[in-house]
């Protein structure tokens, strides 16, 4: 047996009794020296294409993925971004020192790896299917003589000492520097007044301190939270804001402002009493406590208080040196003035006594009637008239406008209101015209006599007695776009037809409708009609023909048939029908039923027994016997031109023969062994179809007059489903595994393979395939490959070969 090759590092496997002669060549070339290539081997990468490069594998002799140490480098430029080595799908370990200036990852073909960046060295190892880091974890001390640099996330458990030195935290202001513990020291900063705590673009948020605040001065507004304040000496003496918009500040007995002026552009509210030793000067209005309109400021003698004109003590009689308060017109301002000029001026004016000695008064103002009523005596009328198109007009206020009608003892009343203004209404209510009436309303119970309503709408209207027309033949209920849904009439209801009702349609309380004797139901003209001309009987007439089409004519007494009849249905009769005489065309049930000459059914003919059988012939000698719920069965042979199934067969089907429009002829069988089985005429088997599978299998040869054509399925990945199809096409996009799924023994087939674009091509352990058929393969071109599985599943199971290049 020729030397195999350990599959991991390729390492010559002599076998005994091989290499008479040679050892020394064969340990020393084929084994020692790869594994010091292994173990100590440093393999330098700098042949890129397209910003990737595979390492190259060989049997035992010198090859890229075996070494221990890979040296990527890339001395003429050739990377233009970020890299890919790809590693074999086998379990190895590598240091990689990145010496390129691009960020490369190492990988499997169709795995993960390890991003090492620019000028980095990583130690990493394949798992047989991803690479990965080699080192995340050291349990014991690691100590670092030099620089430590973490290019990601450092998580150190444990107390962390830094002795001496300069500690750096970010090197830019736009690093995060995260404390997710508590500082147990003081914080002092390295120089007096020299470093922020926080900039005028990145304030600290809150500051909380249980002790005494030392600041030089504050540069910017300070803001103190809502229920919080500033207290001075203890807690009694404070600033605050007790309320949004207020500021409180509050003292045990004084609080002292010591300025020349005190300037305040707002309300000034004083609780309290308030000492002024100097003059008080005002630029505006010197309001009353309360701001209450039309009061007085009156000295009492000891302060000034708020009074209203009505709240003076009133003068019973009126002296002729009393005087009152008056307006000077003429520019004088507030005088005052004698009685007895008053009465002076008035008597030289027309003065009057009582207003009804003015025949033409007119208000200057509202009229306010102080709580009094408008009366009048002797029976009296009220009369408001407004000049011309003018109005009475009742206004609103807090509701809408109103006029409350009283009952004659004042003791209650009835409103009436217009709209709100939300209903945005405005139009003109006419009281109705005739004699005397009553209003109704939405919610009164009225009767309404001799009213006509066009076009109403009644919603579930209750009618008392009868609905009339106002003429005979004058109106319709409902019209040919607009029907009634349902008709209700009670028990005995009857619907009547003409001007004299002589035809009436009557209900018959839990039976049905009746039809008064002499009237008949109507169809097309009077020839076709169904009626009753006598007591137990009904008449059905048409001048040609009577179609009954149902699936079910169930006679319980004697049919007399004078001429031919067409049955179109199923005709039954029950089995106490009497027999009547045969002749041409008649119809003889005796519980049966006998016809003399030829039946012609338009339609289904029912045999309603479980056992069933039609029988044909004079001596019966063919039968077509019925087993419920199952089958027909003809007890000779059923011969036809041709057997068209109408349906698909069902997967439960002992043994069926179905069709579908899509699939054409449908065989199915449930055999325990095989589903569908094919025979000639000795009875031997040809061809079968395992049970419950998918499996075709042919007992002998195959002839094929014609061309066998197989299925080609595109697979570009390289992974070929050999459960898919036998026949395969394969386009590289990059580099790739040969590697077979689903293998059955004995299972062989044809790629056509197609390397887009110098991919390399490497095999899966399953696959045995020469190198050099991998190397050659791995440079574009278009080639045939040829497989063969000897098994099922295992290493080195499926035999590949393949053509030279073919373009």
């Amino acid at each position: 047996m020729a030397t195999q090759y350990s599959t991991l590092l390729k390492i010559a496997l002599p076998t005994q009794g091989e290499l008479s002669g040679s050892w020394g060549n064969v340990v020393n070339d084929n084994i020692t020296k790869m594994v010091e290539e292994a173990i100590a081997g440093t393999a330098t990468i700098n042949t890129w294409s397209t910003n990737s490069a595979t390492l190259s594998t060989a049997n035992g002799t010198t090859a890229e993925s075996r070494n221990a140490i890979l040296n990527l480098t890339d001395t003429s430029t050739s990377l233009s971004g970020a890299a890919t080595v790809i590693v074999p799908t086998l379990s190895k370990t590598f240091i990689v020192k990145n010496g390129t200036a691009q960020t490369v990852t190492v990988k499997t073909s169709s795995g993960t790896g390890v991003a090492i960046t620019a000028g980095e060295t990583c130690f990493v190892y394949c798992d047989g299917t991803n690479v990965v880091e080699a080192v995340n974890r050291v349990a014991g001390n690691f100590d670092i003589g030099g620089n430590l640099t973490v290019a990601g996330n450092a998580t150190v458990t444990g107390t962390t000492t830094f002795n001496g030195g300069t500690i750096t935290l970010g090197d830019a202001n736009t690093d995060n520097i995260v404390f997710g513990g508590e500082v147990d020291s003081n914080i002092i900063p390295d120089d007096d007044g020299a470093y922020d705590l926080g900039s005028a673009s990145k304030e600290w948020k809150d500051i909380y301190i249980d002790g005494s605040a030392y600041i030089d001065g504050l540069a910017e507004d300070m803001l103190v939270a809502t229920d919080k304040k500033i207290l001075f000496r203890d807690s009694a003496i404070f600033i605050n804001s007790s309320a949004d918009g207020q500021l409180d500040i509050d003292a045990d007995t004084e609080v002292e402002i010591t300025t020349t002026t005190v300037d305040l552009n707002g309300n000034l509210d004083v609780s309290g009493t308030s000492t002024l030793t100097g003059n008080v000067t005002l630029g505006g209005q010197l309001r009353m406590p309360d701001n209450t309109a039309s009061k007085l400021l009156i000295a009492d003698g000891t302060s000034y208080e708020e009074k209203a004109v009505g709240d003076l003590s009133e003068i019973s009689t009126v002296a002729n040196d009393d005087v009152f308060l008056a307006v000077d017109t003429s520019g004088g301002g507030l005088k005052k003035i004698a009685r007895s000029t008053i009465v002076a001026g008035l008597a030289t004016s027309g003065a009057i006594a009582n207003v009804v000695e003015d025949s033409t008064p007119q208000l200057g103002g509202n009229l306010d009637m102080n709580g009094n009523d408008i009366v009048t005596t002797s029976n009296a009328t009220i009369d408001l008239a407004p000049n011309g198109t003018g109005t009475v007009v009742v206004r609103g206020n807090t509701n809408s406008g109103r006029i409350v009608f009283n009952c004659e003892s004042n003791s209650h009343g009835q409103t009436l209101a217009s709209q709100p203004h939300s209903a945005a209404v405005t139009n003109t209510m006419l009281l109705p015209a005739g004699s005397s009436s009553t209003l109704v309303s939405l919610i009164s119970t009225d009767t309404l006599t001799n009213k006509t309503l066009t076009s109403p709408v009644l919603n579930t209207a209750t009618v008392g007695t009868s609905i009339v027309p106002a003429s005979a033949d004058g109106a319709t209920l409902g019209t040919a776009s607009a029907e009634f849904s349902d008709l209700f009439l009670a028990d005995g209801g009857t619907i009547q037809f003409g001007n004299d009702q002589d035809v009436t349609l009557t209900h018959v309380a839990d039976t049905g409708l009746l039809l008064n004797a002499a009237s008949v139901v109507q169809f097309r003209d009077s020839a076709i009609n169904i009626g009753s001309p006598a007591d137990g009987d009904l008449d059905i007439n048409a001048d040609d023909e009577i179609e009954l089409n149902s699936t079910l004519i169930d006679i319980n007494g004697a049919v007399d048939i004078s001429g031919a009849t067409t049955v179109g249905g199923i005709l039954k009769t029950d089995d106490t029908t009497e027999a009547t005489s045969t002749t041409d065309g008649s119809l003889q049930t005796d519980g049966g039923l006998s016809v003399v000459k030829d039946a012609v059914f338009g339609d289904d003919v029912m045999l309603l027994s479980d056992s069933a059988v039609l029988k044909f012939g004079a001596d019966s000698d063919v039968t077509l016997t019925h087993a419920a719920d199952t089958s027909l069965t003809c007890n000779l042979m059923m011969a036809a031109t041709t057997f068209e199934p109408s349906a698909d067969t069902a997967a439960g089907d002992n043994a069926a023969i179905g069709y579908t429009s899509a699939e054409g002829l449908i065989l199915t069988g449930q055999g325990s062994s095989t589903d569908v089985t094919i025979k000639n005429d000795a009875d031997a088997t040809v061809a079968s179809i395992a049970t419950g599978t998918t499996i075709f299998t042919m007992n002998d040869d195959v002839g094929v007059s014609g061309r066998a054509v197989g299925h080609v399925t595109t697979d570009n990945d390289g992974s070929f489903d050999l459960a898919v199809g036998n026949d395969f096409k394969c386009t590289t996009a990059g580099n790739l595994t040969l590697t077979f799924t689903n293998a059955a023994a004995g299972q062989s087939g044809n790629i056509m393979f197609i390397n887009g674009s110098n991919h390399t091509i490497s095999a899966h352990a399953d696959v045995a395939i020469n190198a050099d058929v991998l190397t050659t393969i791995s440079a574009s071109g278009t080639y045939h490959l040829a497989y063969y599985c000897s098994a099922a599943s295992g290493n080195n199971t499926i035999l590949v070969s393949a053509s030279a290049a073919l373009t």
